[in-house]
């Protein structure tokens, strides 16, 4: 669930603006919508505002979307589209049959698919690119 974060002017985190009180009710402060995650952050003292954005002392926090993040999902995206359609087309050929009709398919399978896949493309790019790991980031079960 959204919080509605209120700072000061300065960024320093002021609290929860209560869902019946508007931000005119506190001249000088400012508003930002944050995630509950982002919202423990700023209650532990991890995070504060600066030009009206959330952002953390913690320099290995990184909760939002970046443009890396973006074409970092972009290649994924290409590259699992790719891969299903051959993938499957292959199936198709090998087994024939009309795969939805078939017994004991789970939804659990897929997001295991899905999870397997960006790990392992993400290990390839790591393989392929030296200097790519940042070895002071934290480890992915951290």
């Amino acid at each position: 669930m959204i919080k509605r974060a209120l700072f000061n002017g300065q960024g320093d985190f002021a609290g929860t603006l209560p869902a019946d009180k508007n931000l005119g009710d506190y001249p000088g402060c400012f508003e930002l919508e944050v995630t509950p995650t982002e919202y423990k952050l700023l209650t532990d003292g991890k995070a504060r505002a600066e030009n009206r954005q959330l952002v953390f002392t913690d320099p290995s926090i990184q909760l939002r979307m970046t443009p890396a993040h973006e074409t970092h999902l972009e290649e994924i995206m290409q590259s699992f589209d790719a891969a299903v359609n051959r993938k499957y087309r292959a199936g198709v050929a090998q087994h024939g049959g009309m795969l939805w009709t078939k017994p004991r398919i789970l939804d659990k399978a897929l997001e295991e698919c899905v999870d397997q896949y960006v790990f392992l493309y993400t290990l390839k790019q790591q393989m392929e690119t030296p200097g790519l790991i940042d070895e002071n980031a934290k480890d992915i079960d951290e």
